[in-house]
């Protein structure tokens, strides 16, 4: 049974194919095209972060390795306009970034994927951005050469950055969805994100 709003696989094609032709005679962008409602410019006044460590019941191996914790770690963004939400992730060193997590202690790992976190964080500090996609496509290159200095890694997987990037984007995308009233996913869908 077919949900109110849900696209059948035929609508989707069909919206697809139309939008590729829209690109074809010269619409500058799907986006510009299906934005219904203009997203507000959003400052981030506040950021916090912390973290806390969870043993695991037993050590848990892939990739050559084993952990025997896992840090849950949370961040907090509070805008200019005094909307604040909270972004929760699980970071994982060794799915990241197996040579990181070989070259470290366990904690220490750990403390360095903790550490692009904050980084990120205070490099948002007075950001202003549109949507979470463009904010962490903003502040990824320099997260991402700090990582690589820190854990003097000049190889370092993207993931590794990614990872330390997840609670702060989910953080992002709910200061963006109260920010601009949307109470559903298909309301951020809607604006061509």
């Amino acid at each position: 049974m077919k949900m109110k709003n849900e696209l059948s696989r035929r609508d989707f094609l069909k919206t697809a194919g139309i939008a590729g032709a829209a690109t074809l005679v010269g619409l500058n962008s799907i986006k510009a095209a299906t934005t219904f409602n203009a997203q507000k410019s959003i400052t981030i006044a506040t950021v916090n972060s912390n973290f806390e460590r969870e043993p695991l019941v037993r050590p848990f191996g892939f990739k050559g390795g084993y952990m025997t914790e896992i840090w849950q770690t949370a961040n907090y963004l509070k805008s200019d306009s005094g909307i604040h939400q909270i972004g929760l992730s699980t970071q994982n060193v060794l799915w990241s970034d197996a040579q990181v997590f070989a070259a470290h202690s366990e904690s220490g790992g750990n403390a360095l994927m903790f550490a692009l976190t904050e980084r990120a964080l205070q490099i948002m500090k007075g950001m202003r951005f549109t949507t979470p996609v463009d904010l962490l496509e903003n502040i990824f290159p320099e997260v991402y050469a700090f990582g690589q200095k820190i854990t003097s890694n000049p190889n370092l997987r993207k993931t590794f950055a990614l990872n330390a990037l997840v609670e702060t984007d989910n953080a992002a995308w709910l200061l963006y969805a109260k920010e601009n009233g949307f109470t559903t996913f298909d309301q951020m869908d809607s604006c061509g994100l």
